[in-house]
């Protein structure tokens, strides 16, 4: 059950919401109290730690030998090259550092009506429009991809804070899905993540996802998360109930 107190008017306009159709529009806005809600217990402190969407040459430089050495390290992707590529200059960067050492980051790739673009993740064997059964023409969705954070900080507040920033940012750009590509471990750290938010992170395991060489051999699993319930109307009504047993994919 939701902890947010309803009016009669409040639970109307969820009921009338219909989750299948459901866009993010220029009148609708981020949840601050949704993302913020499960966060009251105490924790421990990581420091002055800094999040950001960066195009600084140095931090992006920090951020690509990061993400090479963790994908080499931990996920042991040995021929995995951290270097920029072909969509890093397309896509959001965003970085959490503590003064000028980048401890960990991200990319955003988006794609819209507007604008399709193809995502890191799609080629000739896989596409989203190919493999997910969702309304995607006419509205905008983000691949998450090449995370990494050090590891002395993947145990602290810098993954779900992280996390939280990459919401903001997807709401920002009025996105309503988010993909990634991931090895199992790392696709179940972040639906642990979503989880302490409220959301429903969906590992598709019976979507068949091509072994490319890159792969090295390490399986990969498609995600899905429907960013619908952490929007709200700016009267502060929100548009979904967040616990809602409404879902468009069985995970």
């Amino acid at each position: 059950m939701t902890d947010l107190i309803m009016d009669t008017a409040t639970e109307k306009t969820l009921r009338s919401v219909n989750p299948a159709a459901f866009r993010p529009t220029s009148d609708m806005e981020l949840s601050e109290e949704y993302l913020t809600r499960r966060f009251e217990r105490p924790t421990r402190r990581t420091g002055e730690v800094v999040y950001e969407l960066t195009s600084d040459a140095g931090y992006l430089h920090q951020y690509y030998r990061l993400r090479e050495e963790m994908f080499i390290n931990v996920w042991g992707l040995k021929q995995f090259s951290g270097h920029e590529d072909v969509f890093d200059a397309k896509s959001d960067i965003m970085i959490a550092r503590i003064g000028n050492h980048c401890i960990g980051g991200c990319r955003l790739t988006f794609a819209n009506p507007a604008k399709k673009l193809g995502l890191p993740m799609e080629k000739e064997d896989f596409t989203i429009g190919g493999h997910v059964k969702l309304p995607l023409k006419d509205v905008t969705y983000v691949e998450i991809s090449r995370m990494a954070i050090l590891p002395e900080f993947q145990n602290s507040l810098v993954m779900l804070e992280l996390s939280r920033q990459l919401l903001k940012r997807g709401a920002e750009k009025k996105a309503r899905y988010a993909f990634t590509l991931a090895p199992v471990p790392l696709s179940r750290n972040y639906r642990k993540a979503a989880s302490l938010f409220g959301l429903k992170w969906n590992i598709r395991y019976d979507i068949a996802v091509p072994d490319r060489e890159e792969y090295e051999g390490i399986k990969m699993v498609l995600s899905v998360l429907d960013l619908a319930p952490t929007y709200r109307n700016k009267n502060q009504q929100p548009l979904m109930d967040i616990n809602s047993d409404v879902t468009l994919i069985a995970g």
